[in-house]
């Protein structure tokens, strides 16, 4: 698997990818070879920089994913949490998807933000997302079905449940699998 591999399997399932952003160039090189059509717009800007943000709004989007560092909340890394460089970056994602308004929204961190140090800002994206209006619940989900490895990692979805069918159908859903 590895970088990239998320536009193979939500192709899979009727996805298309717009645009993606990591401020890593060897990350983005290996997202574009494993982007199927070749004809997503990759960008190294920093989330930060909301100068690109127009550009990811332009097309009516679906599905956001982000997964934000996961160094400031994970045992392994230094765990300075929010007082990370890298630390706000879970809030500028909820920040840029209430920009871009997609159906769906689909963060991903490691099991570190639950922490009782780090809860406040798992809580505080949660928070910003409901308080754009969309409907959320987590839940933890060992990655070890895709790679050899114990890799539990916390997804965090939003809905935006008005005007769209299939969204009161996923919003149903996800009810049932709130943890």
């Amino acid at each position: 698997r590895g970088l990239g591999d998320v536009y193979k399997r939500q192709e899979e399932h009727g996805f298309v990818t717009h645009m993606a952003n990591d401020i890593c160039a060897d990350a983005r090189t290996l997202y574009q070879m494993n982007e199927a059509r070749g004809k997503a717009l990759f960008t190294s800007a920093s989330i930060r920089d909301v100068a690109w943000w127009p550009q990811a709004a332009q097309a009516a989007i679906t599905l956001v994913t982000a997964g934000f560092p996961c160094q400031p909340w994970s045992s392994a890394g230094p765990g300075l949490g929010a007082a990370s460089p890298d630390g706000d970056l879970g809030q500028w994602a909820a920040a840029l998807i209430a920009f871009v308004q997609p159906t769906y929204a689909l963060l991903e961190n490691v099991k570190g933000i639950l922490d009782p140090d780090k809860r406040p800002f798992f809580d505080a994206v949660m928070s910003s997302l409901q308080d754009y209006g969309y409907v959320t619940s987590w839940r933890i989900t060992n990655a070890r079905n895709t790679v050899p490895q114990e890799r539990p990692r916390v997804f965090m979805h939003a809905i935006w449940p008005w005007g769209d069918p299939d969204a009161e159908i996923a919003l149903s859903l996800i009810h049932i699998s709130e943890p």
